[in-house]
């Protein structure tokens, strides 16, 4: 089965991320900042989409640290390499 690469991460209305943010990935991509700039905030973006696509239950609401109400996060592209 071949793997999806996640190319990059657009977060809007969770938590310190009001405005739309992308992050775009590459080979090593390194979150660097001052305190309170967002990088743990976007980690947590990261576990709650890979929460959603392990466990996706429609019953059931993302919690973190109590329930997220408003959450948006996109993926606008997928890059699944083809076997040889």
């Amino acid at each position: 089965m071949a793997k999806a690469k996640l190319q990059s991460l657009t977060i809007e209305n969770f938590k310190s991320y009001k405005e739309p943010t992308t992050i775009t990935f590459g080979g090593l991509t390194v979150l660097i900042g001052r305190n309170n700039s967002g990088k743990s905030s976007a980690i947590q973006a990261l576990l709650l989409l890979k929460q959603t696509l392990a466990l996706a239950r429609e019953d059931v609401s993302l919690h973190l640290g109590g329930a997220v109400e408003a959450f948006s996060l996109r993926i606008p592209a997928l890059r699944i390499p083809q076997p040889l």
